[in-house]
This record gives C-alpha cells, sequence and structure tokens, in this order.
C-alpha cells in the first residue's frame, strides 16, 4: 500500500510525534515534494495554506485543525475541486469550559475581586448576580453552542438559541428556546442577561449582534463572544458600554487580531480581552491529531468525511 503522502509546515515536521507507516509527512515549503493532502495545524497562518496550495497543485484535500474556516481562501480551494475538512468538535470542551468561566466572571465580577486582590484592597464587588435562572441566548448551535447551551442549562440558567432554520433542525435542541434567524429574534433581547455568539462566520451571520440587537438589550446584560469578531458590531458595543446600557464584555474574537493597542476596548473595567485562546488546553494538540488521522484514514479508503465543510454554506 502506497504511503498518504500529506504536506505540513516545517515547524509541524518538526514536532509531530510518530504517526502510522501509511502517513508520510512531508515539508510543504519545500517545492520538489508532491503531496496530496495539506494538513495546516493550528499555529499555521492562512498565509502559509495559500503558498502551500499554490506551490503544490498535486493537492486534493485539505485539513485544518481550526473550527472555522472563514480565514481561508474558499473560493481557489472550491474552484481547484479540493475537498475541506476541519476540527469539528475538536475545540468544543475547551470553548465550553472557558465560556462558562467567562459566565462566572461576569456574574460574580470576579475581574474586579482579581484587581483588588493585586491591589491588596479589602473591596467587595458590586454588582454581582446569580446565573441560576438568568436568560441566557446562544447565537449558533453548532458543537460548541450546543456545549455550551448544555452547560448553561445544567447551571439552572434558561436557554434560548438561535440557529439559521430552526423549523429544519432534526436534532434534539439543548435548548429550552429554539427560534431561528429570521424568526424575529429581536423581541426576546429584552429578557436576555448573557449573550454568547459562537456561530460560524458566513455572509449571513456577519453582523449578527449589531447596533440594533445590543440597544435592546438591557442594561445588566453582557456579551460574550467566543466565534469571530465581525459577527458583533464592535463599534456599536463601544457606543453602548460607553452609554452606560450594558453590563460588560468577555471577548476572545475581534474583527482586527491581534487587537491594536489603542482600541476603544481595551482598559476598560468591564470589558475582558482575551488572545483568541478560548480553545486552547493540554489536549487540544492531541485531540486535533487524532482527528486529522481519523480523517485521513477515511480518505484513503475513499470513504467520507465526517468533518468535511460545504463550500456553500462556509462551514
Amino acid at each position: 500500500m502506497r504511503p498518504l503522502v500529506v504536506g505540513v509546515s516545517s515547524a509541524t515536521l518538526q514536532n509531530i510525534n510518530p504517526l502510522p507507516r501509511w502517513l508520510q509527512l512531508v515539508d510543504a515549503d519545500r517545492a520538489d515534494e508532491r503531496p496530496v493532502a495539506l494538513w495546516r495545524r493550528q499555529a499555521d497562518r492562512t498565509a502559509w495554506l495559500v503558498t502551500a496550495l499554490e506551490r503544490h497543485p498535486t493537492v486534493t484535500w485539505v485539513h485544518t485543525d481550526t473550527a472555522g474556516v472563514d480565514r481561508l481562501p474558499l473560493a481557489r480551494m472550491q474552484q481547484r475541486g479540493i475537498l475541506l475538512s476541519h476540527a469539528r468538535g475538536v475545540h468544543t470542551p475547551a470553548v465550553a469550559e472557558w465560556t462558562v468561566a467567562a459566565l462566572f466572571t461576569a456574574a460574580k465580577r470576579m475581574d474586579v475581586v482579581v484587581r483588588h486582590s493585586d491591589l491588596r484592597a479589602w473591596i467587595p464587588p458590586t454588582g454581582t448576580r446569580q446565573l441560576a435562572g438568568a436568560h441566557v441566548l446562544v447565537l449558533g448551535l453548532g458543537s460548541i453552542g450546543s456545549a455550551i447551551a448544555v452547560c448553561c442549562r445544567a447551571l439552572g440558567m434558561r436557554v434560548t438559541g438561535v440557529v439559521r432554520d430552526a423549523h429544519t433542525r432534526v436534532t434534539e435542541s439543548p435548548t429550552d428556546v429554539l427560534v431561528g434567524t429570521d424568526d424575529g429574534w429581536h423581541h426576546l433581547l429584552s429578557d436576555i442577561s448573557y449573550v454568547v455568539l459562537s456561530a460560524p462566520l458566513t455572509s449571513a451571520t456577519r453582523g449578527l449582534l449589531g447596533r440594533r440587537a445590543l440597544r435592546l438589550l438591557p442594561p445588566h446584560a453582557w456579551i460574550i463572544n467566543v466565534a469571530r469578531g465581525e459577527l458583533l458590531d464592535e463599534e456599536a458595543l463601544v457606543e453602548e458600554l460607553d452609554a452606560g446600557r450594558l453590563g460588560g464584555a468577555v471577548l476572545d474574537a475581534f474583527s482586527q487580531e491581534p487587537l491594536p493597542t489603542g482600541h476603544q476596548l481595551w482598559g476598560r473595567p468591564n470589558v475582558i480581552v482575551s488572545p483568541h485562546s478560548s480553545s486552547q488546553a493540554d489536549t487540544s494538540d492531541a485531540r486535533a491529531a487524532a482527528l486529522f488521522l481519523k480523517e485521513a484514514g477515511r480518505f484513503t479508503r475513499s470513504e467520507p468525511l465526517v468533518s468535511a465543510c460545504e463550500y456553500d454554506k462556509g462551514y
């Protein structure tokens, strides 16, 4: 059996653990290699993949260790007929746990507690709230959003989920209420204490939480973004925070990353800036590698990939 030749970055080639004999990794940064597939690890930049694709016309499959694929050259890959798969489910536990931590931080103002602790100041935080019974809106119920909804329900929260089309969803929803993006979900916002953004970035979800939606939220509401910065109108968020019409935000994704040092979201007492790290955990690399190996096995056997993306949907 001829081994499956997979191109990876130079860094991956030096650090990857031993792999099965039927799988051969080669340096995609070299023009003389002829890989059939490319494996983009989470630390590899999009520019690396673009260059590798241009260098290797032999590639018919690309697998990325990221959950989102919106940063990839999708149009070019689709035109070449390249099969694309991603890390579906790999980062779900880590991101769900991070979101729970963000909820507790916002509700109990643990960020204020830490700041006071650093100053050796015995000052109880104000404005703390109870999560049990609070209403959380989860925008996007893929693998990550569904796991977040399950965690929120376990905490005794009321959970409303928003999906692209609630009428065609065939699996049981982990939420108390399920609505579609076209079902007028904005009328629910006046009762929402926490909004979690967990949807993929597509043309339909860009600006999903915009100025109108932010204005409808109660003044104690917090925004938690573990998806993409472009889902949220950051300019409108700053305006609402300046006006005191929102409780705050815990943000792990931004429209420009790294967030510029002069950005208005920095330095606010009710905004926590996280460097797009919610998916990081001690198990992340191993989980990503395990999924890739399973998908590589399916690819060699000409079986459908369980984590294949649909170009038309963008995820």
